[in-house]
């Protein structure tokens, strides 16, 4: 029997050939042929950390066989506003009926281009100003959004060292024009976050672990694993600290590993990975200490060659009481792997920006303008 995901495993360079051996027996003895996807088995605690770093090294070389990425992100993503602020909160024109409403949904449909060099940290995104729509659920009609112009396109690009970002929709004041009609902005990497009402769509997030801070699956997985037995041992309210278990299936084995930490109380953390896409995430639930489910997520993939990408997410976020608030569904469409990218692709050059651009330099703190595809400092 050969076990599927090794070739991708073997890949790594960490994993010794005893622990490939221990692996390729824990696997093969474990598998019961068994088309019941309702039949999931514990997992010998015994077991727990060959479990565990199976899953971390065959996700982790899937993701290392990417050198670059290219793609075009499909969004389709609503947000449910509920109460009497709930006309505010979705930036409902509150003259319309609207201010009525209980219930206003928000629709928001959008594209994004990207392209992605893993090996050195660099990206370029590129999102259209999305269409909104605002309905008034309880009073079944239509309103009108109240300042449509917060709602703008984005082009990006991120690397280790810098970020320069451009809204070609957007206005902006400078020190030497008073309201330039377009401005690009540069950045330290970390500022990112505090310079816009949007973000840029990194493709990336989908290979992290859902609730523990940006990390990558296996980055978790490993740490998870760095406390093992103390995490077997522990009880938390009657659960263990992990549980795994198994289904095996025709096409391979799932494992589900269920975790809990503490947040202001317990949260319990499921995490669903499947060795048919080299072991990556195929399903996140997130549930709150009483008991109802806050976040889920759910993965399909496409296979280019022997790597495994992202090709649907759907999101789903609920508050304490259950209620949906927010519904990401975004379906990638992967155009290039591994091939080389155009050589101004990470550069300010591929903004497409205007002759004359103003840009503002707040890392060396001066503005330049864009002149003949280079930065002139502007004259006082």
């Amino acid at each position: 029997m050969k076990f599927k995901g090794m070739d991708v495993c073997s890949q790594s360079k960490t994993i010794s050939l005893a622990s490939i051996t221990l692996i390729i027996f824990f696997t093969m003895t474990q598998r019961v042929h068994s088309a019941d996807e309702q039949n999931w088995q514990s997992v010998s605690e015994h077991n727990y950390h060959e479990v565990l770093s199976l899953v971390a090294l065959c996700s982790k070389a899937n993701y290392d066989a990417i050198s670059s990425w290219q793609g075009l992100l499909n969004i389709f993503e609503t947000n449910h506003y509920y109460g009497s602020d709930a006309a505010k909160m979705s930036n409902a024109d509150i003259s319309s009926p609207a201010s009525n409403s209980q219930y206003i949904l928000e629709e928001i449909r959008g594209k994004a281009e990207f392209a992605l060099d893993t090996r050195n940290n660099k990206l370029y995104s590129k999102n259209e100003k999305p269409v909104v729509r605002l309905k008034a659920i309880d009073l079944g009609q239509n309103v009108p959004v109240r300042n449509n112009g917060e709602y703008m396109g984005l082009k990006a690009i991120l690397t280790t060292d810098i970020y320069i970002w451009y809204m070609p929709d957007g206005k902006f004041r400078s020190n030497s024009q008073k309201n330039p009609d377009k401005m690009v902005f540069i950045d330290k990497p970390e500022e990112r976050k505090f310079n816009l009402s949007g973000d840029i769509r990194d493709p990336r997030v989908f290979f992290e672990s859902s609730g523990d801070h940006g990390r990558k699956l296996w980055d978790t997985l490993f740490r998870i694993n760095s406390t093992i037995n103390e995490r077997i041992n522990k009880r938390i309210e009657g659960f263990p600290h992990i549980q795994i278990s198994s289904l095996e299936t025709d096409q391979g084995t799932k494992y589900r590993i269920l975790t809990t930490w503490k947040g202001i109380k317990y949260i319990r953390c499921l995490l669903e990975v499947d060795e048919m896409v080299n072991f990556n995430t195929t399903k996140i639930e997130i549930t709150n200490p009483d008991g109802v489910k806050t976040e889920s997520e759910e993965y399909t993939y496409e296979k280019i060659g022997e790597v495994y990408l992202p090709k649907t997410v759907r999101k789903e976020y609920r508050n304490s009481k259950g209620a949906i608030t927010r519904i990401s569904e975004i379906t990638i469409e992967t155009t290039n792997m591994n091939k080389p990218l155009p050589e101004d692709t990470f550069t300010i050059k591929n903004l497409g920006i205007e002759e004359g651009t103003l840009v503002s330099d707040k890392i060396k703190k001066t503005e330049f303008q864009f002149i003949k595809g280079s930065l002139v400092p502007v004259q006082e």
